[in-house]
C-alpha cells in the first residue's frame, strides 16, 4: 500500500525527550501533562471522566428535584441508573486515570547499568537480585482491587432480589 516495513525497535533506542522514568532528569509536571494530554491523547481520557462525573450528578440532580411517593422509588431510581451491576462506568473511569496518574506521578526506574552485575571475565551483563520482584504501588491497588468489589456488589445485588422475590 506504498507505507514503510514496520520493523522492530528495541524500547532503549526510542528516544525519550520527557525522561520520564528518570528522577534526576524528569522534566516539569506541566510539560509532561501537556505532552500526555495533547500528543498522546489523553485528552480524551480526561473527556470521558468528565462526562461521566457530569452525567452522575446531572442523574443525582434530577432524583432530589423529583417529587417521589416512598423513599424506596428515589433509591430505586438512583440505583437503576448509577448502581446497576456492573458499574461499567466507574471500571472505565477508573481505567482512564491510569495515564493521567502516570503523567503526575511516573514510576522512578534506576538506570539500567545500576540494575545489572557485569562478568569481570567475560563482560556479559547478569541482573542483580534485588529489582527482580515486583514493585507494588498504590496507583494499582484501586484498580486491581475494584473487580472483585464490583463483582461482590453484583453477587449482593442478585441476593437482595432473589429474596425479595420470595
Amino acid at each position: 500500500m506504498g507505507g514503510k516495513v514496520a520493523k522492530f525497535i528495541a524500547s532503549g533506542s526510542i528516544p525519550d525527550r520527557l525522561q520520564e522514568r528518570c528522577s534526576r532528569n524528569r522534566a516539569p509536571l506541566m510539560r509532561r501533562l501537556k505532552v500526555i494530554l495533547f500528543h498522546d491523547g489523553v485528552v480524551y481520557h480526561v473527556l470521558y471522566i468528565a462526562l461521566n462525573t457530569l452525567a452522575i450528578g446531572l442523574i443525582v440532580r434530577r432524583a432530589t428535584t423529583l417529587d417521589f411517593d416512598e423513599d424506596t422509588t428515589r433509591t430505586t431510581y438512583l440505583l437503576t441508573r448509577i448502581g446497576w451491576p456492573p458499574l461499567q462506568w466507574l471500571l472505565s473511569s477508573v481505567a482512564c486515570l491510569t495515564p493521567i496518574w502516570y503523567g503526575i506521578a511516573p514510576p522512578d526506574v534506576p538506570d539500567r547499568e545500576k540494575l545489572l552485575r557485569r562478568d569481570p571475565q567475560t563482560h556479559l551483563a547478569y541482573p542483580v537480585k534485588g529489582p527482580r520482584h515486583f514493585a507494588l504501588r498504590y496507583s494499582g491497588f484501586l484498580c486491581e482491587s475494584l473487580p472483585p468489589i464490583l463483582a461482590f456488589y453484583s453477587l449482593m445485588w442478585a441476593i437482595s432480589l432473589d429474596l425479595d422475590g420470595k
